[in-house]
């Protein structure tokens, strides 16, 4: 069972729905602390912005290094 509006559910009893199809109604609706916002939305593309950076950064400051690593052992290790 879901979390449910009470201010719905007694609307829809009032109004002469079951009390089945009031809950199941009532349940439907999301609670606002569980809805994104604007803000919301652009702090995490903000994030995600940052994260792609900093996977940039690895990968085009490490991957050379991996790669003369790689040669080393490959060309002068005996």
């Amino acid at each position: 069972m879901g979390v449910m509006v009470s201010e719905i559910y007694d609307a829809l009893i009032d109004a002469g729905a079951t009390e089945a199809k009031a809950r199941a109604a009532a349940e439907a609706i999301p609670i606002s602390d569980q809805l994104a916002t604007k803000r919301d939305i652009i702090e995490l593309k903000t994030d995600i912005a940052s994260l792609k950076a900093d996977s940039k950064i690895i990968k085009y400051v490490f991957a050379p290094a991996v790669i003369l690593l790689l040669l080393k052992i490959a060309f002068f290790s005996s």
